[in-house]
């Protein structure tokens, strides 16, 4: 009996000895597979974030534009029966509106951009003609009233140094249509009566052009999602009005202030 009283302690003791390491196997795996889980949730939680500054949830970066165009050269020309120059307005009006979408952000960051704009002028423009064997040169000034609607789609580089500052420059095409009216012309009097010059042009004109832009700016976080900036923008196009006032070239730089705010 001895013997068998030894046997039972010593089987005792074993399942003392057994049970706790057992326990605390099982509340290990069980933490080890708890972090995995929770540490796997977390990953597919940010998915679809990528690396650090990759943009998660698009948003857009809104500014309202206003400003003017100056023109590096003013001068229209006509190519009829004759050839007529003259010159209109250096400076025309803009106002419109650009959303920058990031793709990376930062302090270096990087998205497309698109808007567009309206612009409009109302202009006397004087021109002159030679004409004739004897070279009969005729001056007359003509009443225009011009508006056009611009679209543009471009890609933008960005830094941010600070939360509170921010300065960019893009790039991109862009797309011109432009509507002109033309009054009765004033005929100015004739230096030599011995020829007649006729000028004939038509009331109204359309005109859909292609060009490109590119613009840069800075902008300043006055408040809370409120920024206000400047921005210089050079664009190169034409608007072919042959049948009024003739080609109008609009290459220049146009100077604007913003009023800016992320949604």
């Amino acid at each position: 009996m001895p013997i068998g009283n030894e046997s039972i302690v010593m089987h005792q003791n074993d399942k003392n000895t057994i049970n706790p390491l057992h326990f605390r196997v099982s509340k290990e795996l069980k933490t080890l597979l708890l972090g995995s889980a929770l540490f796997a949730g977390n990953v597919v939680a940010q998915g679809g974030q990528g690396h650090v500054g990759v943009v998660s949830e698009p948003y857009y970066h809104v500014q309202t534009l206003i400003g003017r165009l100056v023109l590096d050269d003013s001068l229209v020309t006509r190519d009829a029966d004759e050839t007529y120059e003259g010159e209109w307005g250096e400076k025309i009006p803009y106002i419109g509106a650009a959303a920058q979408v990031p793709i990376k952000d930062g302090m270096f960051g990087f998205g497309w951009e698109g808007g567009g704009f309206v612009s409009w002028q109302s202009d006397v423009v004087d021109y002159f003609v030679k004409s004739g064997s004897d070279g009969t040169v005729a001056a007359f000034s003509l009443d225009t009233s011009y508006f056009a609607i611009e679209t543009f789609l471009g890609g933008y580089l960005s830094v941010q140094p600070t939360p509170f500052f921010r300065a960019y420059v893009s790039a991109g095409p862009m797309l011109t249509l432009g509507f002109l009216n033309t009054a009765d012309p004033e005929e100015q009097p004739s230096p030599s009566a011995r020829s007649v010059v006729v000028i004939d042009f038509s009331d109204t004109d359309v005109n859909l052009t292609p060009g490109a832009y590119g613009r840069a700016g800075v902008e300043i976080q006055l408040a809370q999602n409120t920024w206000i900036g400047v921005s210089g923008r050079y664009m190169k196009t034409e608007l072919d009005f042959g049948d009024s006032i003739g080609e109008v070239s609009l290459d220049g730089t146009s100077w604007f202030i913003s009023l800016g705010a992320r949604m």
